[in-house]
């Protein structure tokens, strides 16, 4: 799942909030903007998993368990390209127009 929602404090801006199922090998969920097109009409924004070594506990250090939901966000003020921002996740992309927000 993924939204375009206010900042919790009036002025704070748009924010990115993505969540989903924890995968089942430990990993850490990361959002990641792609920086290298100067001025993209819609900024790439990667879901990624990073493997993390096995350390007894069945979570990573985000405190997501596997089986569970994680929640990631991020601030997006300096990150939209000219129309908005595409966010890319294994199971494929979406686009979010943020020139009307």
């Amino acid at each position: 799942r993924a939204e375009v929602r206010a900042g919790p404090t009036l002025g704070d801006g748009l924010y990115l909030v993505v969540s989903g199922p924890v995968p089942d090998i430990p990993a850490q969920i990361k959002l990641r903007p792609v920086l290298n097109d100067l001025a993209p009409e819609y900024r790439r924004i990667e879901i990624v998993s990073e493997s993390q070594p096995e350390a007894g506990v069945a979570g990573n250090k985000n405190g997501d368990k596997r089986g569970g939901k994680y929640e990631r966000s991020m601030p997006l003020s300096g990150l939209s390209g000219t129309k908005g921002i595409e966010l890319v996740g294994s199971n494929g992309t979406r686009k979010f127009d943020l020139i009307s927000h």
